[in-house]
């Protein structure tokens, strides 16, 4: 049996490395660039932390194309799903497994599992990593015979762009602590960080700490 895991984020390469360890009696090929992964044909692939679209005459060469997105699909469908659930002040999230087809996020569910939205981006990505070695795992330990369940998206969110990491001096009045804490935590590294700029030069907020009233 031949998987291609394809991935560049570093949450990512950690989960693959424990996989290979996990199923030696498979040939795992790690990919790491979209160019690179089009050129394989009849095979299992498996996405964690895809950016890229795929066309659909690529789904249709391959055995098999489902991605890890880091939502509880339908909702949260498109781009950073993981600032846009933070912004909204979703702390809980689940972590699903589909079938990729040629729309965005919007092929067949195989497979949840449920992720931690708390604290900072660097503990978010613990949680997909120990997410992408179950789902996974339980697809390789499930396929050829593997079920889905369709979805119907109701809204493709759009990507946040770095332009929207610059504020201003009153972009935190009508906010309360915790939705500051928010904002600038879901855009520490490696994600753009959020920067006040005046005249003088820039602040950067590149870690951020939250403290509950008891």
């Amino acid at each position: 049996m031949k998987v291609v895991l394809a991935g560049y984020r570093t949450w990512a390469l950690h989960a693959f490395e424990t996989l290979k360890i996990k199923y030696p009696q498979i040939e795992f090929i790690i990919v790491k660039n979209h160019d690179e992964l089009l050129m394989f044909n009849d095979c299992i692939i498996l996405c964690a932390g895809w950016s890229w679209i795929f066309k659909k005459n690529f789904i249709e060469k391959n055995k098999v194309t489902c991605l890890m997105h880091p939502s509880d699909l339908p909702d949260y469908a498109g781009g950073s799903p993981i600032q846009n659930q933070v912004l909204d002040g979703v702390e809980s999230t689940y972590a699903t497994l589909f079938k990729a087809d040629a729309n965005i996020d919007s092929g067949p569910i195989f497979e949840k599992t449920c992720i931690s939205l708390q604290g900072n981006i660097s503990d978010i990505f613990v949680e997909l990593e120990r997410a992408t070695v179950e789902l996974f795992s339980n697809f390789i330990d499930c396929y050829p015979d593997v079920n889905y369940r369709q979805q119907n998206v109701k809204k493709i969110y759009k990507r946040i762009t770095p332009n929207q990491s610059k504020v201003t001096k009153h972009t935190f009045t009508n906010m309360s602590a915790k939705q500051m804490y928010d904002f600038i935590r879901c855009r520490t590294n490696p994600y753009p960080n959020v920067y006040l700029e005046d005249e003088t030069g820039r602040i950067y907020f590149e870690k951020v700490r939250f403290e509950k009233n008891e």
